[in-house]
């Protein structure tokens, strides 16, 4: 074979190779983000690390949600309409609001398994949009509830890390009582992340 037309060749399959192998990245990668965005939208108990600190316990737990910050943010303010995603409020509703502030009363019931604990709590919120929520306990059964939920937007959707300190109002044994507010904590989670998928699919979305 004449050495230009082995050279020809070797050209033409490099090119061939190059832009298949360029076809099948787009393929894996639309794959990955098609995966990401159909996986199943739950918060595992085990997801919520819970510790023990004096009275009380700090708990943090890191979820992914295959939605747009925007849509995440909706969610997490939607406080008067929380009783329709979160089966364990009975009502929620905003009786102060002043800018970015505002004062959000709520009451329901927390279960798990054979236990069951009613709550109530008037909650100072304070926005930074679409960032953060900040949230301070100033009544309620609990002695102390504070927390902070940070917005991080990610290649396929939004990072949302959640950091809390509790003091129940109740004395719960060593055993139940972490697994208790994992359970409560990744319950109420995984139905505001399977909420935020449902509007992020509605109608009218681009």
């Amino acid at each position: 074979m004449h050495p230009a037309s082995t050279t020809r060749q070797l050209v033409v399959s490099t090119a061939s190779y190059k832009l298949c192998m360029r076809r099948l990245f787009c393929l894996l990668f639309l794959f990955c983000a098609t995966a990401q965005a159909t996986l199943p939208v739950r918060v595992a108990p085990d997801d919520v690390r819970v510790f023990r600190q004096g009275e009380g316990a700090r708990v943090e737990v890191d979820m992914s949600a295959p939605v747009p910050p925007a849509i995440a943010w909706q969610v997490l303010t939607d406080f008067n309409d929380m009783p329709r995603f979160l089966t364990n409020l009975d009502n929620s509703r905003i009786v102060e609001s002043a800018g970015n502030r505002m004062r959000v009363e709520q009451a329901g019931v927390a279960h798990y398994g054979l236990l069951s604990h009613r709550f109530q709590s008037v909650r100072e919120i304070a926005l930074d949009p679409p960032r953060e929520v900040t949230a301070r306990q100033i009544s309620g059964t609990a002695r102390r509830m504070d927390s902070r939920m940070r917005l991080i937007p990610t290649d396929f959707g939004t990072r949302l890390e959640y950091r809390a300190e509790i003091i129940p109002d109740i004395i719960l044994p060593p055993l139940v009582g972490p697994a208790f507010i994992q359970h409560e904590i990744a319950e109420q989670f995984s139905a505001m992340i399977q909420e935020m998928v449902k509007r992020n699919a509605a109608p009218g979305r681009p």
